[in-house]
């Protein structure tokens, strides 16, 4: 997980400040100790006044809280059996079959049985199919073409689980 760039600004933030704190702690305890110079109060009064601005500027930087509905999960199985409803309904299947159609020339999924896994073959335009739902097309690009199959003919199956979600 990425690091979030507020809660780096708010650590660095906060040790800042507890660098003034530091120094408002030393000033304070030179003053006990009796160096109670004019530039020693000065200093001290300063180092105060920073510390009641950061405390101010300290709370814009706390991220409001994001408020959820409480029915999320009804919300959720709602989204869900919408977007079951829109898939399953031959106008739309029947589109999205004709343009995989477009795409793909051949499907080939095998059973590796020394491997108890199967194998899944794309053959076609997958450079277009890549592509086609970014509104962009990848094809004629001869790095992107070569790189694709070096990828996909590679057999490294570590990137399986990423290509799974994403299909």
């Amino acid at each position: 997980m990425l690091p979030h760039p507020r809660g780096d600004a708010m650590r660095l933030f906060d040790q800042e400040t507890k660098q003034f704190e530091q120094d408002r702690a030393n000033l304070l305890r030179a003053v006990k100790n009796g160096l109670h110079s004019d530039a020693i109060i000065s200093e001290l009064n300063a180092v105060d006044a920073k510390l009641e601005r950061r405390r101010a500027e300290r709370e814009a930087l706390v991220p409001a809280p994001i408020e959820l509905p409480e029915d999320l999960p009804a919300l959720y199985r709602d989204f869900i059996a919408n977007i079951t409803d829109t898939l399953s309904d031959e106008g739309v299947a029947g589109r999205a079959s004709d343009e995989l159609h477009a795409l793909l020339d051949q499907v080939i999924i095998t059973w590796n049985a020394d491997e108890r896994s199967h194998d899944f073959e794309m053959l076609g335009d997958l450079l277009e199919l890549i592509g086609k739902p970014h509104g962009k097309s990848l094809g004629g690009d001869a790095d992107l073409e070569s790189s694709l199959k070096l990828v996909a003919g590679a057999g490294n199956r570590r990137i399986l689980p990423a290509l799974s979600a994403i299909i």
